[in-house]
C-alpha cells in the first residue's frame, strides 16, 4: 500500500466539496481526492494507491481471474468508504488496457456496479489525453507542443504529445504483461533481458518517433525508480515530483535490479511493495522509449490520469 497524501494547505471550510477519481489498472488501482480552493486552484485531500493487480496473468488466459477481482473489489470498497468520509460529491471511476483486453470484463464491471461503482472504460486516445492533462496541469511550461508525455503502465504505455497533428499512441507493452511473458527465474538471466528489449523495440519500430524535446514520465515505475535513487523510506511525493532521470542513472538501475532477486530488491530503500517483481520490466521500457526519441532525460511527475479525470470533473 502506497500513500501519496500532500498536505493540506488550506481547510475545506467555505469550499466547494471535494471530488474523486479512482483509476483501476492492470497492476494497482489509483484514488485522488481533491476541490478547488479559493484560489480556484486544485487542492489535494488525498492520493494513494493500492496493488491489487486484476491484471494478473491477463496476457496469457485474456481473461480476469475470480482472486484478482475480489482483491480489487475490496480495495473499492475501502475507496467508498474514504470517499464517505471526505464528503465527496462526485465519484469518476475509468479504467483502462486492463478492461480494454478482458473477455471478462463484464463480470467484473456488474461486481462494480453491485458496491455503487459505474466504470467508463477509457479508449486508448481518452486515456492518453486525460494522462497528459494530469500531468501537466501545474506545470509552468508555456509551449506543451514540444512535450511528451510517457505513461508506463501494468498492461500498455501510452504517449502523447499536442503537437500538431497530435501524437497519441497506446502500445501493447507494460510492465506486468511483460514481466509475465519473459521473466522467469529469479533473478531473470541475461536473455530475458534481451528478449524484452528486443520485444520494446519490434513495437516501438512500428511507428515513427516524433520530434519532441522533453519528455515526463508518470505511473509507478518512473515514481518508484525516482523513490529508489532517493532512497526514500516512505512515499513522499514533494521528492519525487518534478525531479529529474538521466537515461543513464535508468540504465544502472536496471543492471542493480536484474542482479538481484525478489527478496533482496524488496529490501531495496524506496522500493515499495508490489512492484518488486515488475520494476525491471517497466524501467526497461522507459529506456527503450528515451533511446527511441534520442531524449537524454525525462522529467517525473506523481501526476496523471486520475488528475486529469479530477481537471475535467471540476472545470479546471
Amino acid at each position: 500500500m502506497t500513500d501519496r497524501s500532500q498536505d493540506l494547505l488550506l481547510t475545506r471550510k467555505d469550499k466547494d466539496p471535494p471530488v474523486a477519481a479512482i483509476d483501476i489498472g492492470t497492476n494497482s488501482v489509483l484514488l485522488l481526492v481533491a476541490q478547488k480552493n479559493n484560489k480556484n486552484r486544485l487542492n489535494v485531500l488525498l492520493d494513494i494507491e493500492r496493488v491489487p493487480r486484476l491484471g494478473e496473468n491477463l496476457s496469457e488466459t485474456n481473461k480476469l481471474s475470480i482472486t484478482a477481482q475480489e482483491r480489487t473489489i475490496l480495495s473499492l470498497k475501502e475507496y467508498l468508504s474514504i470517499c464517505l468520509n471526505y464528503g465527496v460529491s462526485h465519484i469518476q471511476t475509468v479504467s483502462t488496457y486492463v478492461l480494454r483486453k478482458a473477455k471478462n470484463r463484464d463480470e467484473f464491471l456488474y461486481k462494480c456496479k453491485k458496491i455503487g461503482i459505474d466504470v467508463k472504460v477509457l479508449s486508448e486516445q481518452e486515456e492518453a489525453i486525460y494522462s497528459f492533462d494530469g500531468a501537466v496541469f501545474d506545470f509552468p511550461y508555456k509551449n506543451l507542443s514540444n512535450i511528451m508525455v510517457v505513461d508506463v503502465g501494468g498492461g500498455s504505455t501510452e504517449l502523447v504529445s499536442k503537437k500538431s497533428p497530435p501524437f497519441i499512441k497506446s502500445i501493447p507493452i507494460g510492465a506486468v504483461t511483460l514481466t509475465n511473458l519473459f521473466i522467469k527465474n529469479d533473478p531473470p538471466k541475461n536473455d530475458e533481458i534481451s528478449k524484452i528489449k528486443k520485444y520494446i523495440e519490434k513495437e516501438l519500430n512500428k511507428i515513427s518517433a516524433p520530434s519532441v524535446a522533453d519528455l515526463i514520465g508518470i505511473g509507478g515505475t518512473i515514481t518508484t525508480l525516482a523513490s529508489i535513487k532517493q532512497k526514500l523510506a516512505t512515499f513522499n511525493p514533494y521528492m519525487i515530483d518534478h525531479k529529474i532521470l538521466t537515461k543513464d542513472e535508468i540504465n544502472e538501475q536496471i543492471i542493480h535490479l536484474s542482479s538481484l532477486n525478489l527478496v533482496q530488491r524488496s529490501r531495496l530503500p524506496g522500493l515499495f511493495p508490489g512492484r518488486e517483481d515488475i520494476i525491471i520490466a517497466g524501467a526497461l521500457i522507459f529506456l527503450a522509449i528515451m533511446e527511441w526519441i534520442g531524449i537524454k532525460e525525462i522529467l517525473v511527475t506523481v501526476k496523471g490520469l486520475r488528475y486529469g479525470i479530477v481537471k475535467s470533473i471540476l472545470g479546471k
